[in-house]
């Protein structure tokens, strides 16, 4: 993408107001019975804001993937007004709050922890975190996901894996999410991969135990340089159509020129901005 830097720095920019970090202790969420109030800690390290974003990011938390996130958040703000949700910017740190219940489960003297608690309270963070995530893909409009060495293996030239659990959660859920056409409700999410040409270089660490799962893609449609710049060709022919300056005001009808761009099969001619330009039109009239 041209001024890969400038996107980058306007998608970090985006997030200064949304950082959110939650308490340092876990004391105060202690009911008068001794028990964590989980609902109250769920809420304050992943809180979900109905209506905040329009795209869901998945991506690796690898710098050169992250500096790809914010770029596409970016160029999707400046372009089309949409609004993207990252994770790391948005919600506090999992591993952070694990880390604070597991200092709960000390044993007596601080010699190593229970067992049991320890791997129950790792669990509820890890159902937590999930719960998060499904409302959140379930509320944005659209999910981009990016395809890079960092976030699938490919075995064989066949068949893709992941080691990361959050990418294999986030792509199945994708699949399971009803997909509507905007005609009376907006779209409740159409899923788009990005795949991105250059490779970058996978650094693993080999005291680390790692677990890999099949990743099914197949349900993504792929998306590429030209089809982005097809997706902004039609929306400014859109835009400078009669009387629909209106219709592009709306960052969330700027996505309904992607799926019908999408779905048109004519990303990337020389017709298609007239083309889809027209189906557009007649859809929303």
């Amino acid at each position: 993408v041209d001024n890969f830097d400038k996107y980058k720095e306007l998608g970090e920019s985006l997030f200064l107001d949304k950082i959110k970090k939650a308490d340092d202790s876990l004391l105060q969420y202690i009911s008068d019975d001794g028990v964590l109030e989980g609902n109250v800690i769920q809420d304050k390290w992943f809180p979900v804001v109905k209506g905040q974003f329009d795209v869901f990011i998945s991506h690796s938390h690898k710098e050169e993937d992250l500096a790809m996130a914010y770029a596409l958040s970016g160029w999707l703000y400046e372009k089309f007004g949409l609004k993207c949700f990252l994770d790391e910017y948005v919600w506090s740190s999992a591993d952070g709050l694990i880390k604070k219940l597991d200092d709960l489960c000390r044993r007596p003297g601080g010699k190593g922890y229970n067992y049991r608690d320890r791997n129950m309270t790792t669990s509820q963070v890890h159902a937590m975190l999930t719960s998060a995530i499904m409302q959140e893909i379930d509320d944005c409009d659209a999910l981009f996901f990016l395809n890079t060495p960092n976030t699938v293996d490919v075995v064989a030239e066949t068949q893709e894996y992941t080691l990361s659990p959050w990418i294999f959660l986030e792509i199945g859920f994708s699949k399971l999410v009803k997909k509507d056409w905007k005609n009376e409700k907006r779209v409740k999410i159409i899923n788009e991969t990005i795949v991105c040409e250059a490779a970058t270089q996978r650094i693993t660490n080999e005291a680390v135990v790692q677990m890999r799962m099949k990743l099914d893609t197949s349900h993504l449609t792929e998306l590429n340089n030209a089809d982005f710049q097809s997706w902004q060709d039609v929306w400014i022919a859109i835009r400078d159509a009669k009387n629909y300056k209106k219709f592009t005001e709306c960052a969330e009808n700027n996505l309904d020129v992607l799926y019908i761009s999408c779905s048109s099969g004519l990303s990337g001619s020389v017709n298609t901005a007239r083309l889809v330009k027209d189906e557009i039109l007649e859809k929303y009239p």
